[in-house]
């Protein structure tokens, strides 16, 4: 069950609503990014909130070449899209029992490896700067240090129930077997 904030008649976002230059999902009047307040979508109970959506598109502009200014409405568009697709399997996870720790949060966000954000803030030798981390969070996701753990914890938290579903499925030889015979034989139509 989903819920957005504001008049969504044919788009989820429309150019009105969102951007800097706007108030956002709201109709309360201008509001800069970094002091939206509100939500943006309410998705199983829960609220997506404007802040996130933001931050949400400013990573997905710092990783991608191929975005512009042109293209910000479309981005922000699909970022709340995924963020309604996110909060919609974290809602499973959580009915799973499935939990991330704090810590697992703070390994993440420190060590090297898997985090795409990790070299936006480690120093040049590839270890952690919290200095920068904060600077970075703060300038240029336009978060507090919280909002981020907590945008963290929601994506290790999907890549637990994704990882808890694939252990689920168990396929066996014989079906491995039928389904790579099925795909190599050829039929004469005639």
């Amino acid at each position: 069950h989903t819920r957005l904030q504001g008049d969504w008649s044919s788009d989820v976002c429309s150019s009105d609503l969102f951007g800097p230059q706007s108030s956002g999902c709201s109709r309360n009047g201008p509001q800069t990014a970094q002091h939206r307040v509100g939500w943006a979508a309410k998705v199983a109970g829960r609220e997506i909130s404007q802040p996130e959506v933001e931050m949400m598109v400013r990573r997905v502009m710092m990783m991608s070449d191929d975005v512009d200014e042109k293209s910000v409405d479309r981005v922000r568009r699909d970022c709340l899209l995924q963020l309604i697709d996110r909060y919609t399997i974290i809602a499973r996870a959580e009915a799973a029992g499935l939990a991330v720790s704090e810590k697992d949060v703070t390994m993440y966000i420190v060590k090297k490896g898997e985090n795409p954000d990790y070299r936006a803030y480690a120093k040049r030798d590839g270890t952690f700067d919290y200095d920068r981390w904060l600077e970075w969070v703060h300038q240029r996701l336009g978060a507090s240090p919280e909002e981020y753990r907590a945008y963290i914890a929601n994506e290790l938290l999907i890549r637990k129930y994704m990882e808890f579903l694939s252990n689920q499925v168990q396929v066996t030889d014989a079906e491995v077997r039928e389904a790579f015979d099925r795909s190599e034989r050829s039929w004469n139509v005639e």
